[in-house]
């Protein structure tokens, strides 16, 4: 009996001279304490990354209580989110991930320090994986320009869509497209998006070459040319994918085939001014220009377009 008064004035002193021991020793064999995480994919955005929340219950007989909506931190290597180390009465709780479009609860006991020191596992570590989203409908806007000199073509221009990775599918997230845009006077435009499942919406931004036109130029003169459009022997080559190219040199006897844009023309047959001749080329049109030499061998050139 004395052995027991000794020890508990002995306690008493302790505790006395170094404040708080009791409830230190109380913590420990009553509060527990965990750490939230979650694993989301590469793909996902951060403003998804930054909308995950969560918020943690107490569970009772009949009620849940809030207690606490810890702070969610992205970590180093960018692959999850992570809370700070949380301490809580040992008991039972329930966490609610808010998650973008979906929610999700899970229940879980806490218990004390001590209780994990004998059973010899650390802390506890609520891990919750982000993956991806339902489908949902895709908000498609568009709009659409001319390549030549980038003005808005919208009110000529009709798009159309269709999915190609499931027949007959519906315009949602996750799913791969093929967009076609059309307009009278200019080449189709075409292309194929893979969506995000975590998108939302699609702007999409076209730009229509005009329908070509083609010129002839015929080498009649029986001298050797050099002929320059627009004062220059470099052209916008619209044959196969637009791009520049040179005229080049052209033997008498022969002709050369120039795919061009729609537009206002000055041809010239050699370097200097002789044989000067403007005209205009239109979409799917065939301007000829037959270059010939009078008596003084200067040039002349007759244009003709096809019917």
């Amino acid at each position: 009996m004395a052995a027991i008064l000794i020890a508990f004035l002995a306690v008493l002193l302790v505790s006395s001279v170094i404040p708080g021991v009791w409830s230190a020793v109380f913590r420990r064999n009553s509060y527990g304490v965990f750490k939230l995480k979650l694993v989301y994919p590469v793909e996902a955005p951060e403003h998804w990354l930054t909308a995950a929340s969560a918020d943690i219950y107490g569970e009772g007989e009949d009620s849940l209580s809030k207690i606490v909506s810890p702070s969610l931190r992205i970590s180093a290597n960018n692959s999850f989110l992570s809370s700070r180390r949380i301490t809580l009465p040992e008991g039972a709780y329930r966490i609610r991930w808010s998650l973008g479009d979906r929610v999700s609860w899970y229940s879980f006991r806490l218990l004390s320090f001590s209780a994990l020191e004998k059973s010899g596992n650390g802390m506890m570590v609520l891990e919750e994986t982000l993956e991806d989203p339902p489908a949902f409908p895709l908000e498609l806007s568009w709009t659409a320009v001319d390549a030549a000199d980038n003005r808005s073509i919208d009110g000529q221009v009709e798009m159309s869509w269709k999915r190609v990775d499931t027949p007959e599918g519906e315009l949602i997230s996750g799913g791969t497209y093929s967009f076609l845009f059309e307009a009278s006077g200019y080449l189709p435009s075409s292309f194929d998006i893979e969506v995000s499942p975590w998108r939302r919406n699609l702007n999409l931004h076209a730009s229509l070459w005009p329908q070509p036109g083609e010129l002839i130029i015929r080498n009649d003169s029986g001298r050797l040319i050099m002929p320059r459009l627009n004062g220059s022997g470099i052209y916008y080559d619209m044959k196969e994918a637009p791009g520049t190219d040179r005229i080049g040199r052209l033997e008498s006897g022969s002709f050369r085939v120039l795919s061009l844009l729609p537009g206002d023309y000055l041809l010239t047959p050699g370097l200097g001014k002789s044989g000067l001749k403007s005209f205009s080329l239109k979409s799917g049109d065939t301007v000829t220009a037959v270059v010939e030499s009078d008596e003084e061998k200067q040039f002349i050139v007759r244009v003709r377009h096809s019917d």
